[in-house]
């Protein structure tokens, strides 16, 4: 499953290539309903051409949203080598009528369908809590396809391989914004790539839409705000790390100053465009030091990257030196990746960056203080959060 995933990601890496989640769920309802037709008509190559394309789109899907694929098989008891576990679905699954094995695909469609509706609008009724996370219910929905491949007696490993071809994505590609391909995603990724932040190299990153320089920030940043609610909803249930803003360092990167202008529009712009609790951006709050910046209930953690930091700061961005990135870190995140070793897990990371000689010691920092760090070890953070002084 490893493999299959990795294909689909070469696959909508391609130049031009661009789908948001929404179109790609309707596309699967599309082809669903071609697969229930191709059965009822025993048309064998027309159920082969939908079981491929089905898994096609649903690990696409998978794949905007972090889910790891050979982890949700595994976590679901199934073998992920996918030879290996179509066996195991002829040894176990022939006992199946055909409307069992349908009526069980519809049901996990429904939910990864209950998911992605949930993560693009939000539900707001606490309803989720009736449904697996895409984490699951896309590998059983899967599962489900196989089944129908195996009950049909179809060759499943020939059809997956027919159904990773280079266009396999293009009946729901367009002029959608796709997060996880985003120009701020790949301009960040030779930082995420030599960071020495373990969890770095793995995480899955949404960008904000690439920065237009006919808006102002402000207006930038509001043109976000809907796709950072579809990313903090599904950062609750899926493992999404970070959501990332790129801006040209040529205009908003120079000094300090710059660069503290830049968060403050951000978080200030966010704050108030918060559907959870929209509020203002006081100082006072920012030094108290239980203070917290939040969206739509989370809790986040925004590290800048900038140029101007050298090459033995830990915000150093390496080649990469025409852009600055706010990077928005959920805390659910935090959790998820450290569970309940998080204390020892920390410690181990402010090691490996002091082994690299680029050491951080923020234990005394306030919160806006480790958003925006100073360029030197001993210098005060930019009080970034005044308007008169940044």
């Amino acid at each position: 499953m490893g493999q299959i995933q990795a294909a689909v990601e070469r696959i909508a890496l391609r130049e031009g290539h661009g789908a948001g989640p929404l179109p790609a769920a309707f596309h699967l309802l599309d082809l669903c309903s071609n697969l229930e037709t191709a059965v009822e008509r025993r048309d064998l190559p027309a159920v082969g051409l939908s079981v491929a394309s089905l898994y096609a789109t649903s690990s696409w899907i998978a794949d905007v949203y972090g889910v790891a694929l050979k982890k949700s098989y595994q976590d679901l008891g199934h073998n992920a080598t996918i030879s290996k576990l179509i066996d195991d679905r002829r040894a176990t699954g022939r006992h199946r009528e055909i409307g069992e094995v349908l009526a069980l695909s519809r049901t996990s469609l429904t939910d990864i369908m209950r998911n992605i509706a949930l993560y693009s609008h939000g539900y707001g009724s606490g309803g989720e809590d009736a449904f697996g996370p895409l984490s699951e219910v896309i590998a059983e929905f899967q599962i489900s396809l196989l089944d129908l491949g195996v009950f049909l007696e179809l060759d499943l490993v020939e059809v997956l391989e027919n159904g990773f071809h280079d266009r396999a994505l293009d009946a729901f590609s367009g002029g959608d914004h796709n997060p996880r391909q985003a120009a701020a995603v790949k301009q960040f990724a030779p930082i995420a790539n030599r960071t020495y932040c373990p969890f770095a190299v793995t995480a899955n990153l949404w960008g904000a839409p690439e920065y237009d320089p006919s808006l102002s920030v402000t207006e930038h940043v509001r043109s976000s705000v809907g796709l950072l609610h579809h990313f903090t909803r599904a950062a609750l249930r899926e493992t999404m790390d970070g959501f990332i803003y790129s801006f040209p360092a040529s205009e908003f990167g120079q000094d300090m100053v710059q660069i503290g202008n830049l968060l403050r529009t951000l978080i200030e712009t966010l704050m108030k465009c918060d559907e959870t609790e929209a509020r203002t951006l006081r100082e006072e709050d920012l030094l108290n030091d239980k203070w917290r910046f939040s969206f739509d209930g989370e809790d986040y953690f925004v590290p800048v990257f900038a140029p101007l930091y050298g090459p033995g700061h830990n915000r150093f961005t390496y080649e990469v030196r025409d852009r600055v990135f706010i990077l928005l870190q959920p805390n659910s995140s935090f959790h998820r990746r450290m569970g309940s070793k998080g204390q020892d897990i920390r410690s181990q990371i402010r090691q490996r960056f002091r082994d690299g000689f680029q050491p951080y010691d923020n234990s005394k920092e306030l919160e806006p203080g480790r958003f925006l760090q100073a360029e030197g070890s001993r210098s005060e953070s930019p009080k970034w959060y005044r308007k008169d002084d940044a």
